[in-house]
């Protein structure tokens, strides 16, 4: 019995740091398959490179030619269609399926203000995370909570699952599953770096969110200033309640304190309290009669 990674950014470190843990678990470890996550400013590329080397396994980029004869193949974090003829293949998803479905799912929990966050194990589809479910893990979280944090959590139910999975390929039981309820089902829509601009008619609090949700590792939350070039990228925020205005005028600057403005959303202000400009360059307010768009 054999059984081949592919390993993706601090999710594919963690399950593989869980396995080689395990002197019994990395004896049936064939190869690892890595890649670069040009979208995540953390993917995991060398770590799990020198990991896989340090205990003597097989490690090789996606775009070499690589032969897979393992009995069993897991996907983890993986953004890339595997053909695989012979070996069976699990995925592990970052949510609760039939929940969230496709692409980006943490980054949508959060911005949605789930109360859990989770990672399912499935078996292989052809449709889009429909496989029976084998595994599935949650944790409870609280808001405000950095899209870095709630990375790191699902990462921890990743190597959870990972050696529930190793321990029953070991014990050669059959792997306990099930379907899923497909009218429950909903989907996440892919993002690109348009989803990066903040909409200022949304609530102050729904915007905080929205930052902490796309922050580091990721791009983070973008705006423009009306008439300008310029392009901030907001790392963080606070929402300032008890205004009310009797006409509201969203992204439009209500004041400035210390370089720090508050912004008219389409309910509350939101205080901008860390921010650059598109090249990491600070950027100086000048003028009280700004608007963000």
């Amino acid at each position: 019995m054999g059984v081949t990674l592919y390993l993706l950014n601090k999710k594919g470190f963690i399950s593989l740091s869980k396995i080689v843990e395990h002197k019994v678990y990395k004896s049936i470890l064939d190869q690892v398959i890595i890649a670069k996550d040009k979208g995540n400013k953390e993917d995991y590329y060398n770590e799990i490179e020198k990991l896989a080397k340090e205990h003597s396994i097989r490690v090789y980029d996606r775009t070499e030619n690589i032969k897979v004869e393992s009995d069993y193949s897991i996907a983890i974090g993986w953004r890339w269609l595997i053909n695989l003829n012979s070996s069976k293949l699990f995925v592990i998803h970052d949510s609760l399926l039939p929940k969230y479905r496709g692409f980006s799912p943490l980054v949508n929990m959060l911005i949605n203000k789930e109360d859990y966050i989770g990672a399912t194990m499935i078996f292989a589809s052809k449709g889009m995370d429909e496989g029976d479910i084998i595994f599935q893990k949650k944790v409870k979280i609280d808001y405000p909570i950095k899209i870095s944090k709630a990375i790191d959590l699902i990462a921890d139910i990743y190597g959870e699952l990972i050696e529930d999975l190793f321990r029953k390929l070991l014990s050669k039981n059959v792997l306990p599953s099930f379907k899923q309820n497909h009218s429950e089902s909903s989907y996440s829509i892919w993002r690109d770096s348009s989803d990066y601009y903040i909409d200022w008619t949304l609530s102050a609090d729904s915007i905080k969110r929205f930052i902490d949700s796309v922050g580091y590792p990721y791009e983070g939350a973008r705006t423009k200033l009306k008439n300008e070039k310029n392009i901030l990228i907001i790392f963080d925020a606070e929402v300032i309640e008890n205004y009310t205005f009797e006409l509201i005028h969203c992204g439009k600057i209500f004041k400035i304190e210390e370089n720090k403005p508050f912004v008219v959303c389409g309910k509350d202000l939101l205080k901008i309290t860390s921010f650059k400009d598109e090249n990491g360059l600070e950027y100086k307010f000048n003028k009280l009669r700004t608007r963000l768009v």
